[in-house]
């Protein structure tokens, strides 16, 4: 194994993050150092282990996918597609799996974005440090058949596209097989797609100081209820800069990044977690990245609970261990919610 690129990525909390591009066995755990957690693909509920194979080449190693099934440590496939493994024996220099079985009700380059976000949730509700090294090989383009230019450019877009909104973690490493017949192309149009990557993130400005005093993350569906919140807020105190966007984002800005600033850019994230706000894989996004934010400003997250239908032990486990706001008017009054949502901001 090898590093055959480095890409250097300051997050929104201003701390030294890293992609890197590696040429080799994505099982080897020791040339380049231990894996804390390696990502596979696999069909649903099938680990066997075939010839040439992530999963087979694993089991040569000793560590057996289907009897690691059996003892799952987080399950989120039903989600996110995901799930987590329980610690590998020692000496593997890999400590656990991240296994992600997207089915086939969705391409695999359109889901393996829940694959951050389950490593953002386990993480995250471990209340540990970051994670050291995530390893992601071209998932699901063996057996499953899926295209590697494809899955190249997903992974790596949303690789940085999440180191960059605060993924607890350090590095990132995108393997490329040393034995692939493509690999030559595969590394050119590493290199391009990097340059792109780089250019769209270069152009959106992380303030040395807050430009607004909330960044607004909903669902667009509940915009009505948010601007009546925001009308509030503003009645309160009328200098209020709110970072809504589709009052921000300018026509043909590239809009991941623009979001992920504003999240730097402000003083609270606001988060109005309706029953449907979970379901957006964008409103996650945002709010693992402000409660990592959180770790280090202190009062940054205001989580809104306004559920109608949905009980609060339906949301993800992370929603359920942050001190939420209650936000359902009635029984509260909207001056009570004010008191909370504006008190030390």
């Amino acid at each position: 194994m090898q590093i055959a690129h480095r890409i250097p990525i300051i997050d929104i909390n201003g701390l030294h993050r890293e992609l890197q591009i590696c040429i080799g066995d994505a099982t080897d755990g020791h040339s380049i150092g231990p894996v804390d957690l390696l990502a596979i693909s696999c069909f649903p509920d099938d680990y066997w282990p075939r010839e040439g194979t992530i999963v087979g080449r694993l089991k040569a190693q000793g560590v057996d996918i289907g009897k690691l099934a059996l003892r799952k440590e987080k399950d989120w496939r039903a989600k996110w597609q995901t799930w987590i493994s329980i610690n590998l024996p020692e000496g593997a220099g890999i400590r656990r799996l991240a296994c992600f079985e997207h089915g086939d009700k969705v391409s695999p380059a359109a889901a393996v974005g829940n694959l951050f976000r389950a490593v953002s949730e386990w993480v995250l509700s471990s209340d540990s440090a970051d994670l050291g090294v995530l390893r992601i090989p071209l998932l699901s383009t063996g057996d499953q058949r899926a295209d590697k230019r494809s899955m190249l450019e997903s992974i790596t877009r949303q690789a940085y596209a999440h180191l960059r909104g605060a993924l607890p973690v350090r590095a990132v490493q995108i393997v490329l097989y040393e034995k692939d017949p493509n690999l030559g192309a595969l590394m050119l149009h590493t290199g391009i797609l990097i340059e792109q990557t780089v250019t769209e993130w270069r152009m959106s400005k992380l303030a040395e100081v807050p430009t607004h005093d909330f960044f607004i993350s909903y669902r667009h569906h509940d915009r009505s209820l948010v601007q009546e919140l925001v009308g509030h807020m503003k009645a309160r105190r009328s200098d209020l800069k709110v970072f809504l966007d589709h009052q921000e984002l300018a026509p043909g800005v590239f809009w991941k990044p623009e979001l992920v600033a504003g999240i730097h850019n402000a003083r609270h994230v606001l988060c109005f977690i309706t029953d449907s706000y979970p379901d957006s894989a964008e409103c996650v996004d945002e709010f693992h990245a402000a409660l990592c934010c959180s770790r280090y400003r202190r009062g940054f997250l205001r989580p809104l609970l306004h559920l109608t239908k949905r009980e609060l032990a339906s949301l993800p486990s992370i929603f359920q261990k942050v001190n939420l706001i209650d936000a359902s008017c009635p029984p509260r009054s909207m001056s009570d919610v004010m008191d909370d949502v504006l008190s030390a901001s």
